[in-house]
């Protein structure tokens, strides 16, 4: 079998795991890697928050609130698909 013959046959094995995914699924598939798996995730909400300022401020941020019992300031929201 040739090296395009071989990556074809990689392609379509991908094709066919990914039948029946929602698209925009990131996805990662490594078949010389033993350890990578497949997941599919069926995601019903997912919540987010970002604070302004980078890393440092947002552990500040973050620590703020712990010690003073107040809420995190950040901006967050929910998605639903």
């Amino acid at each position: 079998m040739s090296h395009d013959d071989a990556h074809r046959a990689e392609q379509r094995k991908l094709v066919e795991l990914m039948e029946g995914m929602p698209i925009g699924m990131l996805t990662t598939y490594a078949p010389e890697d033993p350890n990578a798996v497949l997941l599919r995730l069926d995601v019903e909400q997912a919540e987010y928050g970002d604070t302004p300022g980078g890393k440092v401020a947002s552990l500040l941020s973050f620590a703020k609130a712990k010690l003073t019992g107040d809420t995190l300031d950040a901006d967050h929201g929910t998605v639903e698909p």
